[in-house]
């Protein structure tokens, strides 16, 4: 029923929506024209900056009926209380907040049980053992469903709680973005980046959930192998992360299939990033291209994420024990728990280097 792309140029006061939306203004702290998940985005400075959604007595959903709020959002830092990602007031309490929590350290979605000052919230959030994450794009999806009687949150396209949630309140008025209203005080700022805020005035499936996700793919690292410099020598990560890659034993860039290509002898060649560019405990993608000068006789890595003991996950070529009428094969594993040991020479590799080609011939995975 509504989107705010959050698209607009630089020095922007006012928000530009799409559907049935509200006229919307920054107030405080709030700069336009960042970098976004697509496009720009709003970057607030978790202070006193946010935006505010029509005037008073302006909602834009019914929060007492089924509804759905999503978007996508970057914390600069953890703070030190909760951060407001979009929240539609009531008169005393909020009608539905979209935030990160400080109590939980998580990300959450919830109602309150009343228009009250002392009102008590009802959240769906992720589950225990888990954390958000500062300085990493996460896409979030609220969904009320009254028919269930449920609210639930979904985390980068997939379900991370419910709870349940029966006879919600109307709150009737303004919706916010960056931080959230309680009797009439703005506060709990969002100190971070948000883009692409929709609203559905009912709930979105789990299919729909994760296609809201997957519209908007983030590229947490991207080597392209057209350049490099410096000792020691380093080629760029064409991502907005930064995580450029150093070059190890005689490794270097040349000609490759699409851009450049990373050129390696099979031999103590590799190349290393300083951090690994995914979690790699939820879902992530992949992808190489490779060539070999020839079929490699034992095993070797084409892409692996080591931890302290094992590959969280590796991308092999797997040698055949009949190469006359067997060329091998391709395989991606990934470990179901940490190994207690070291095996192969493993011992001292840590958990922080992303591996983008070496040749250390472990088997057995």
């Amino acid at each position: 029923m509504a989107v705010f792309h959050l698209d607009e140029e630089a020095g922007a006061t006012d928000i530009k929506g799409h559907g049935g939306v509200i006229p919307a203004k920054y107030v405080g702290g709030a700069n336009t024209g960042v970098a976004g998940v697509a496009g720009k985005a709003t970057r607030f400075n978790g202070t006193d900056g946010y935006a505010k959604i029509g005037q008073e007595r302006a909602p834009h959903v019914n929060t007492s009926r089924s509804f759905t709020v999503s978007a996508w959002a970057k914390l600069d830092k953890k703070p030190d209380g909760a951060a407001i990602i979009t929240a539609q007031a009531g008169k005393y309490a909020p009608g539905f907040e979209l935030y990160y929590s400080k109590t939980y350290d998580r990300w959450a979605v919830n109602q309150y049980s009343a228009d009250t000052a002392d009102a008590t919230p009802i959240r769906a959030m992720q589950p225990d053992g888990t954390q958000a994450r500062a300085g990493e794009w996460v896409h979030l999806v609220g969904v009320h469903d009254t028919v269930a009687n449920t609210l639930t949150l979904y985390v980068n396209g997939a379900k991370a709680g419910s709870t349940q949630l029966a006879g919600a309140f109307y709150a009737d008025q303004s919706m916010y973005i960056g931080a959230g209203s309680y009797s009439g005080r703005v506060e709990n700022h969002f100190p971070g980046t948000i883009d692409d805020v929709r609203l559905f005035d009912r709930p979105v499936s789990a299919t729909e959930a994760q296609q809201l996700f997957k519209q908007r793919a983030l590229v947490k690292g991207r080597w392209t192998f057209q350049q490099a410099a410096g000792s020691p020598l380093t080629t760029p990560d064409a991502s907005a992360s930064g995580n450029d890659m150093t070059l190890n034993g005689g490794a270097q860039v040349g000609a490759g299939w699409v851009d450049g290509g990373l050129l390696l002898d099979g031999v103590n060649d590799y190349a290393a990033t300083s951090t690994v560019p995914v979690d790699t405990s939820a879902s992530f993608t992949v992808t190489a291209w490779a060539q070999a000068a020839a079929v490699p006789k034992n095993g070797v890595a084409l892409l692996s994420a080591p931890g302290a003991q094992q590959d969280a996950f590796a991308v092999r070529y797997v040698p055949s024990a009949t190469p006359d009428t067997d060329p091998g094969r391709w395989r991606i594993s990934m470990a179901s728990v940490v190994f207690p040991g070291c095996v192969d020479g493993y011992a001292g590799r840590t958990a922080s280097h992303w591996y983008a080609c070496h040749a250390h011939g472990r088997t057995g995975r």
